[in-house]
């Protein structure tokens, strides 16, 4: 048997065998941790994904979602907000300018929205 390049936190398994997500059904193959149902838990694969490949596939979807939410703004069609948010909440997983944004914008939804029940108490 040939020696295999091991994933980080010393599992044993193979970088091609996590990124595949290979049936790891030998007894001498299985992951001491986060090993539940014969599958690895997602956020541990996840997080063993090289970070390049994270944010692209965090950049596409998040940036899918905003675009398409821009999109709603001007043909018909409901969830435009949603979609918006929805979108910098995936973005905001792994780049901080996203995350920043998102929080600011929470905070001015919740000042505006207590000015309106100020208003519609009087």
């Amino acid at each position: 048997m040939h020696p295999v390049e091991t994933a980080p936190g010393g599992w044993g398994l193979s970088k091609a065998a996590l990124m595949v997500g290979w049936s790891m059904s030998e007894p001498g193959n299985q992951p001491q941790g986060g090993f539940e149902g014969g599958k690895l838990r997602w956020a541990e694969r996840w997080a063993s994904t090289p970070g390049v490949v994270r944010k692209t596939i965090v950049l596409i979807i998040g940036g899918s979602l905003i675009g398409l939410g821009v999109l709603l703004v001007v043909l018909p069609g409901p969830f435009t907000i949603p979609l918006l948010i929805a979108g910098f909440s995936v973005l905001g997983t792994e780049f901080a300018w996203a995350g920043s944004l998102l929080k600011a914008s929470r905070q001015r939804a919740a000042r505006v929205g207590g000015g309106l029940k100020r208003r519609l108490r009087r």
